[in-house]
Order: structure tokens, then sequence, then C-alpha cells
């Protein structure tokens, strides 16, 4: 073991031993859920980035001749479609495809006769995304764990007279807008006092219209104001959309509609289910409200929404038969890991809609601060599954190369050398500070405290092979008063090779469990910090030794 130099040093090396001992996963790295890295803000810029999306189109221009792809059959000749992928960090398209199919053919006078970014089609159910963010925006989550009864007398008396098999009392604004009501898939208020509830309160995540047609309810009850001001109010007005709408728009040339309106389903009026149904968009509109949310998670946007609401809003509510599929409030939340980034989740936030001619889909991925939004129309072939093989395709294709751009911005940002200035040969303290393709973080290569080896101390101590110190964005970040520098948090994890160990189910990565787990008087021994100027990092503090190294 090496000779330890000082009390301090020893006590800290005791320390981050013990916290060493507590970590329990399985694997060669246990990362934070927690992007890996920074979202990249440059995606324009880089090559992997552009060669990604010149293979994307690639893709889509054989299975528009084909019908088929290496993920599987994508028969996309006669859907017409408009694709937009977006950045929170520019207002230009990271991608866009559009395609006409030549079997779209609309009545003369109705419809537009291409399609593009700003052309409108329905979008059915991503209304309940818009219905969703209206609530927030107006009322936060004030009254999200009320029950409906509150704020609907009709339902209190049929809870009191008990004439209903549903149990109204337990059904909360949350539960509505989580699919978690019990609500039956398809009724209105004047026949539900007879429908039957498809789950108890809670129990599991249950597709409802109706839910929402009752939220829609509730929330002009709470405000006092109708629902179709609010939405404007709140969502059209300050995001300045100019293609969204809760009716059809006036001039029908602006929208895709094969064949005709009633054909299409252009014109069928939903009436109060617009809260579930009725909106119109457009592949930019729907852009530019996913860009707004992602923007809501880190600092302000235009919307109505506080950065820990938005973070809230953002997560399960429930879990699904498959290990890839959860629940929120409304949305469809997919999980999936990039070949190169074991025991890392990338969740995939998203809403798609079905109705009549029409699907589309809003997606947002806050692992990189980007999402992508499509929409769609085909006849007589419904375009739901060629909507979904598109968004399969833009994460497939694009995923890597973001990933990519992430891990060069951090290593551009972060990567380096970190020296105590003045520091001699005989009390050297530096970190050295690097990114790797294939391990997740920032990874402390070196690490000396006042001449220790801190690494090879640590792996002396514990008796564990291939220790490695990583650290990972928090997502705090902290102005410096009267500076244009600030100051960068993230935490580390303590990875090292767990071969012979526990495979088992509760064996698994669980290093959330040990964030902050360990303390040096009011700091975190996992807490480090760097501060940023000109968007380069120009120091590195690990707070437990109480030093600002500057980068060399």
């Amino acid at each position: 073991m090496l000779l330890l130099r000082s009390v301090r040093a020893h006590q800290l090396l005791q320390l981050v031993s013990f916290l060493l001992f507590t970590l329990v996963y399985g694997e060669d790295s246990c990362p934070l859920q927690t992007p890996l890295y920074p979202p990249p803000r440059n995606l324009l810029s880089r090559q992997d980035v552009k060669s990604a999306s010149k293979s994307l189109s690639q893709t889509i221009e054989e299975a528009l001749t084909t019908g088929i792809t290496d993920l599987g059959s994508l028969p996309l000749n006669t859907t017409t479609f408009a694709v937009k992928v977006f950045s929170s960090h520019t207002e230009d398209s990271i991608y866009e495809y559009i395609y006409t199919s030549p079997t779209y053919s609309p009545k003369p006078g109705a419809g537009a006769e291409k399609t593009a970014l700003d052309s409108v089609y329905r979008v059915a159910s991503i209304s309940k995304l818009i219905t969703v963010l209206t609530l927030l925006a107006h009322d936060g989550y004030t009254h999200w764990n009320h029950p409906i009864t509150d704020f609907i007398p009709e339902l209190d008396i049929l809870a009191r007279n008990q004439s209903s098999r549903l149990q109204w009392r337990e059904v909360t604004l949350g539960d509505l807008a989580a699919q978690l009501s019990g609500v039956p898939h398809d009724s209105f208020l004047s026949g539900i006092v007879s429908e039957d509830p498809t789950f108890a309160p809670g129990t599991t995540a249950a597709y409802s219209n109706a839910a929402y047609q009752l939220l829609r309810y509730a929330m002009e009850n709470i405000t006092g104001t109708d629902f179709p001001s609010m939405f404007q109010n709140s969502i059209v007005k300050p995001l300045n959309l100019n293609s969204t709408s809760l009716l059809a728009p006036g001039n029908a040339s602006v929208g895709i509609i094969p064949v005709n309106e009633t054909v299409s389903v252009w014109d069928f009026d939903l009436g109060d289910g617009d809260a579930f149904g009725g909106a119109y968009s457009s592949a930019h509109d729907l852009a530019v409200i996913g860009r707004s949310i992602l923007q809501s998670l880190s600092r302000s946007s235009a919307l109505n929404l506080s950065s820990t609401l938005a973070r809230h809003w953002l997560k399960p509510l429930s879990h699904t038969t498959s290990f890839k599929t959860s629940v929120g409030a409304p949305w469809e939340i997919f999980r999936y890991e990039l070949p190169n980034r074991p025991n890392h989740v990338i969740d995939v936030y998203s809403k798609s809609g079905n109705l009549g001619a029409y699907a589309d889909i809003i997606a947002l991925i806050p692992e990189y601060d980007i999402g992508f939004s499509i929409t769609a129309a085909d006849l007589p072939t419904n375009p739901l599954t060629n909507v979904w093989g598109l968004a399969d395709l833009i994460i497939d294709r694009l995923s890597p190369a973001f990933d990519k751009a992430a891990q060069q911005e951090a290593n551009a940002t972060y990567a380096g050398t970190y020296k105590v200035q003045g520091a001699n040969s005989t009390t050297d303290s530096y970190v050295a500070i690097t990114t790797d393709h294939y391990k997740p973080g920032l990874q402390v290569a070196e690490w000396v405290s006042n001449g220790v080896d801190f690494l090879q101390s640590l792996a002396a101590l514990s008796g564990f092979e291939g220790l490695a110190v990583r650290l990972y964005p928090t997502g705090i970040e902290e102005t410096v008063p009267g500076e244009s520098s600030k100051r960068v948090f993230f935490r580390s994890t303590f990875d090292y090779d767990t071969s012979g160990q526990s495979k088992g189910v509760i064996s698994a990565c669980q290093s959330w469990l040990n964030v902050d787990g360990s303390r040096i008087g009011n700091i975190g021994v996992d807490e480090w910090v760097f501060t940023l100027e000109n968007g380069q990092a120009s120091s590195a503090e690990p707070r437990i030794l109480r030093k600002r190294l500057r980068r060399l």
C-alpha cells in the first residue's frame, strides 16, 4: 500500500473506501440515470450527425421503393408525410424530410397539393399532450391529486348515491391525465353512470378518451375559463403557432386532405372531445411545442412551466408488461440502450395520434435535448404503423451520432489536466479528465492529492480491480455573480470489475443509492464542480479536497 502523506488524505481514503464497499451493482459500469454528458449544442456542425442524416434519408428512400428496411417492413410509398428533428438549442432543423405520395389526390380546391413542414394534419390523440400542457401552464400541480368529484358536481352526486361502480371519489386529476383512472375507453358524461370501470383507480394504465373529456370539464371549473381560450392563451399565442387549432382551419388549402374532407375525417367535429382528439397541427408547430418543453427542463421558455414542474412531468407514472415501455401523463415512454452504453437507458417521451386518414407522433429525448415530429396521412391504408416505423428509423440512425456528438463536446469542454496553482513536486495535486466512446461520463483518469495517487490508493484499500471514477451531470448550473462564468455540478460513481459476483435481480445496477451517501462536513464525497468561461472549463473542484484545480 502507498504511504499516505497526511492524516487528512488517510481519512479521505478511508471514507471513500467505505463508500466503495456500499455499492451494489453488476456489470462493468453503473451510471446514474442522468444524461451521460451535458446535452450537445452544436449538432448541425457535427460530421457524424451529417453522415447519420444522409443514412436516414437513404433508408427512407429505399423504403419508398422496396417497402422494407433493416428494421422490418415499411411500405411508405402511399403515405404522405413530413418529418422534422429539432434541438432545444437552435430553431434550425437538425433533420427534415417531406414526401407527397403519388396516390395522394385531394378534391380540387380542398387540400394542399403537396405536403410541407407547415402543412396542417389532424393530430388526433396528440391533443391529450396539448391538454395536459394547457393544464400545467394554468394550474401546475396545484389540483393534480384532488379527486375529480371536487370539480364535477354530477360525479360527486353519483358517488354519494352509490349509483355508479366507478369509484369517483378515488379518481384524481392526475389519474385521468396518466390513464390510471379506470374510466372506460370511450364514454360521455351523460351515459357514464351506466358504465363499468376497466380497473380500480391507480391499478394499471388503460387508455381512455373519456378521461380527457372529464379532465377538460375539470380544467374549466378550476380556472373559470373555457378550454379553447385556455389552449389559445397558454399554447398558441405564447409560441406563435400558425398551424395549430382545435377546429379545422377555415382555409382547407393549408391541409393535407386525402380524397375529401368527409372520407379523410378532416372536418369531423369532436365537440368537447377536442381535449382528447380534436387538434390540428403541423410538423413545424409540433416541433415548436416540443422544443419549448425541452427548453423548460433547464431554463425559461415561452411556456408558463417552471423547470422543476417540467422535470416532474417528464417521468413515468406507471409501467406496462414490456420492460421497454412505460406511461406518463399522457406520455408513451419507450426505453432503449445503445450498444456502446451498457446499463444506461435512454428514454423517449412520445405521444402519437391516429384518426381517420391521419397518424402523427411527437417525441422528446431529454438525453440529447432533441426531439422529432412526424405528421402523416394515407387512405385507405392506416398510416400509423408507418409513422411508428419512421420513428424507429430516426432513433436507430441518429441516436449513435447524437451520443458521439455529446461525448465529443464534453471532451472539448472538460477533458484535460487540472492542477493546483503553485503546486510543487512534493505536494502535487492534479486530476486528469478524459472521455471515451465506450465508457460513460467524464472519466477521472488520474487523481493525485498532495502527492498521493488517490486512485491507486483507493484500489489498494478496497481490493477492487479495474477501479474507475466517473462523473455525471446533475443539471445544476449556477452563474457566478458579477462574472460571465458559470459553475456546472457533477456527481461521481465508483465503478469496478464485478466478475464472479451475483448477477441476480437485486444485485443489479443501483448507483442511485449512494448519491451523497458519504459526506465530509456538509460536502458530499461524490460532488464535483467545474467553472466554465466562454463555454470552456477553466477549473475543476473535487469538493472533498476543498481545492480549485486550474485547467492547464
